[in-house]
């Protein structure tokens, strides 16, 4: 199928320059188009598990909630605490997230021009000062840039929610992308459980962490989209046998 359905293709007014002078990382060779999607991932430098504590992935989701606006930064906001914080439109739609205990993987839609950079910048400089303090350790906590491949089309997008979402079947069934899962239920009953990905919230997990249900943008719609294709459910139950070459490049690790 070609083309992304028209729900996904809207604009929101471009920022004036100075929202964008705060970001001082290299620049991109493919600069991230606004408007369109992306599958983004980032891993942390040497494997650090920077996940693997609740209030450390509570405080991640909490910043990427917080860093989803063109109103004032982080560190304009402790700046001027009287302005609130997020008074701005959002950079970002998010359709999926997940938190593994070394990296994330996100779908996203650009929502203004550089908003994706902008948001990754606010939101992993925050998170690393923060883990770089209560650790007592200094240097990068990520390693470099992230990464982010465009998704072009609908069948695209159902295979990255798909992806995404099931991650966290690694540190449970490591080889649910070949299939080879033994125990669907068991499997099932883990994604359900595992607070920090946004599989609970398509399932109705109860413990769901709630800043997941604060960033996923329009849950409804997300359901509706993935049931023309079979649903979540069905997409991690039959990875292996829907997969094709075509798709590879759009999976980060």
């Amino acid at each position: 199928m070609g083309g992304l359905t028209p729900a996904f293709f809207y604009f929101l007014p471009l920022l004036p320059l100075r929202e964008w002078q705060c970001y001082a990382g290299p620049m991109r060779k493919d600069p991230l188009i606004t408007g369109e999607i992306y599958h983004i991932c980032n891993r942390s430098t040497e494997g650090i598990p920077i996940f693997s504590e609740k209030a450390d992935a509570k405080r991640f989701l909490s910043a990427l909630a917080q860093s989803n606006t063109t109103g004032l930064s982080l560190r304009g906001a402790r700046r001027m605490p009287n302005k609130i914080f997020g008074d701005g439109s959002s950079l970002v739609e998010i359709y999926a997230i997940t938190l593994m205990p070394n990296h994330f993987h996100i779908c996203v839609k650009q929502l203004e021009n550089n908003g994706i950079t902008l948001w990754m910048h606010r939101t992993c400089n925050s998170f690393a000062k923060y883990f770089n303090i209560i650790n007592e350790r200094k240097g990068s906590l990520f390693m470099g840039r992230f990464k982010a491949v465009p998704i072009t089309e609908n069948r695209q997008l159902f295979h990255v929610l798909v992806y995404i979402n099931a991650n966290p079947l690694d540190l449970y069934a490591p080889g649910w992308r070949k299939g080879k899962i033994n125990n669907w239920n068991a499997a099932k009953s883990f994604l359900n459980n595992y607070s920090f990905s946004s599989f609970g919230l398509v399932a109705g997990s109860t413990v769901l962490d709630e800043n997941i249900k604060k960033l996923i943008f329009n849950n409804d719609f997300i359901k509706s989209f993935t049931k023309e294709y079979g649903g979540i459910e069905n997409g991690v139950r039959d990875w292996s046998s829907r997969i094709t070459d075509e798709y590879s490049n759009i999976f980060l690790e």
